[in-house]
């Protein structure tokens, strides 16, 4: 995701902090999700894509699970919003990370810039990294980060094809043959599976 796009995000997050995930702000595409039972755990660590209370905005951050209730979960965020009725179809496993080392690309998560893509500088309690920032290479910290997920699987970053041209974005969701794939404008897309391509 583009810096600036997830720090407007992240405010938009700030601003409609009162919203929740609670079955209202949801956008219309969640209806057509698969029922998934929820195989996280009260107290893990998990990705999850939840609305951002504006529009049909959502965003993908690291949550923790507060509770479990078969193909949904309540979740909370580093500043303790709840967001519940997660469903389980957008509720994903962090990759173990023991086996990236130093240099490699991975996907990471700040707080304030959100999801991201970045280069892991040195590995500790908190990591620190390089990434794209407004026209710019910069350093930073990172709060969760796992190795690059490949092919067509939920939190990989792929291509897909949106009109004439190639878009990248997340795959936050699937079914079968179907794809919901978030772009940077924390919009959803639903395309065939066939289509996902490595960026």
């Amino acid at each position: 995701m583009r810096p600036d796009l997830a720090i407007f995000l992240g405010l938009l997050c700030l601003l409609g902090a009162g919203q929740d995930a609670s079955g209202e702000g949801w956008p219309a595409w969640v209806e057509e999700l698969p029922e998934k039972a929820v195989e996280a755990k009260v107290g893990d660590s998990v990705w999850a894509t939840v609305p951002t209370g504006v529009g049909d905005l959502v965003r993908v951050a690291v949550f923790k699970v507060s509770a479990v209730d078969g193909d949904h979960a309540t979740l909370a965020d580093q500043m303790r919003r709840k967001y519940e009725l997660v469903p389980g179809a957008l509720i994903h496993a962090l990759l173990d990370r023991s086996k990236v080392k130093e240099g490699e690309v991975v996907h990471g998560y700040d707080w304030g810039l959100g999801s991201i893509m970045c280069r892991v500088t040195k590995l500790g309690k908190q990591a620190t990294m390089k990434h794209w920032w407004f026209e710019k290479i910069t350093d930073g910290k990172l709060d969760e980060f796992e190795p690059l997920r490949t092919g067509a699987e939920p939190m990989a970053w792929v291509s897909y094809p949106h009109g004439d041209k190639p878009f990248k974005g997340y795959c936050i969701a699937l079914e079968g043959e179907r794809a919901w794939i978030l772009e940077d404008v924390g919009q959803v897309v639903e395309v065939e599976k066939e289509a996902i391509a490595a960026p």
